[in-house]
Formats: structure tokens, C-alpha cells, sequence
């Protein structure tokens, strides 16, 4: 059997397993509900996620939508240069085709990745405004089916109203 895949999680839906502690959970030899070209026809369950750091053979992953709001803290160029990997990351990931990654202060080189994932905003104003209106077509979407966001994915019920919308900003937060 091949090595387990190991991701950093909070929480986790099936085909993850527990690991050896309350944040690790395994991917391990799973069956998966879909073969790859069924599975094309479903939005991604976590198209937010994104590995954030490496270690030998393992990768921390964050699931940018399950934490909300993150505040990427030290020296301005690194913080910025993890913002950029993300935002490179999302912009090419299969898993986020259907992700909008709305760049603030900085990636005015990044949207020639990806068109159609990444946009430059003016301001921050501009992009919580945006992001707003993506909160309230989730809250539609989870209101009109009855279901959660990742299940709502999974059943292809009501496509479009799951859309995440991503937005780093790289100018200083006000006191």
C-alpha cells in the first residue's frame, strides 16, 4: 500500500481518519465515492484549501474558508510572499476552479496565472463588499437546500450558490 497523504485539519468529512492527535487526520488507501471524471460534474468540497508549509514529506494545509478571517503576522516581504504562494496556489489548484481570489495591496503581476480566478481591487472596501455578497449567496443557497456548504458541493445541488470568494490583502490592519 502506498503512504498514507497526512493534512492538518481541523475538522475533516469522510474519506479522512483520525490521526495519531486532534488536528491530523489520514488519507489512507480510501474508496472514494467518485471516479475522477464522475467527480468533475461536483464542485470541490474544500476549494480553499491550501498548503501553506512543508516539512520533509508532510504539508501543513489550511482550509482558508473554514478559518474565516487569518492574519498573516512578521516581517512585511514574507508575509506578502505567502499571500503570493496562496494566492498562485488557488489560482492553478483543479480543486479551486471555481474559487475568485480578490487581490488587495499587492499581485498586480499575479491574474495572467489565471483570468478567470484572480482579480486586483482598489481597496479593501471593494473587496469586503464582494465578499459580502458571496456570504449572502451561501447563506441562500444553504437556506433554499437545506444543507450544509461542503455537503451542498458534494450533491451538486444549487452549483453556483456555493462560490467562495478569497480575499488577501497585504496593507497594514488599522488599530
Amino acid at each position: 500500500a502506498a503512504d498514507p497523504i497526512t493534512a492538518d485539519l481541523i475538522t475533516a468529512a469522510a474519506p479522512f481518519v483520525p490521526g495519531e492527535d486532534a488536528v491530523t487526520w489520514l488519507l489512507q488507501d480510501a474508496e472514494l465515492p467518485l471516479d475522477a471524471d464522475e467527480a468533475g460534474r461536483y464542485c470541490a468540497p474544500y476549494p480553499l484549501l491550501v498548503s501553506v508549509a512543508a516539512h520533509d514529506d508532510q504539508l501543513l494545509l489550511l482550509d482558508l474558508e473554514h478559518l474565516g478571517y487569518a492574519t498573516v503576522t512578521g516581517e512585511r516581504d514574507t508575509a506578502v510572499g505567502l499571500l503570493r504562494h496562496i494566492a498562485a496556489e488557488l489560482a492553478n489548484a483543479r480543486w479551486s476552479e471555481d474559487v475568485e481570489i480578490l487581490l488587495v495591496g499587492f499581485g498586480h503581476e499575479l491574474p495572467p496565472l489565471n483570468t478567470d480566478r484572480l482579480r486586483v481591487l482598489p481597496d479593501l472596501t471593494a473587496a469586503l463588499t464582494e465578499i459580502r455578497v458571496a456570504r449572502l449567496r451561501i447563506a441562500t443557497t444553504r437556506a433554499a437546500t437545506g444543507t450544509g456548504v461542503v455537503q451542498g458541493r458534494l450533491s451538486g445541488s444549487a452549483p453556483d450558490g456555493w462560490l467562495p470568494r478569497w480575499a488577501p490583502s497585504a496593507r497594514p490592519a488599522r488599530p
